[in-house]
């Protein structure tokens, strides 16, 4: 299942997100600078497992699987004079 979290559903963001975690790490070795490091691991991490701040698709919106007016009824009005 790992591996096919890690080869599926490649989009841009998560190609950007990639990149920037690479960028990152190299950066943080070369000044020698452990939080910018840590924060390319971050990226890098989030890249490979297709997660973002919030985890998977937890950020965007929910739709029901079931309409809420699905149960609605004909309404009928009664005149009165």
């Amino acid at each position: 299942m790992l591996k096919q979290i890690i080869h599926s559903h490649w989009d841009v963001m998560r190609w950007i997100r990639l990149i920037a975690g690479v960028g990152f790490i190299i950066s943080g070795f070369m000044q020698r600078d452990t939080i910018t490091g840590l924060f390319g691991g971050i990226f890098l991490t989030q890249a490979l497992f297709n997660v973002g701040c919030c985890g998977t698709s937890a950020c965007g919106p929910t739709y029901p699987t079931k309409s809420r007016f699905d149960d609605t009824k004909d309404i009928t009005y009664e005149e009165i004079k």
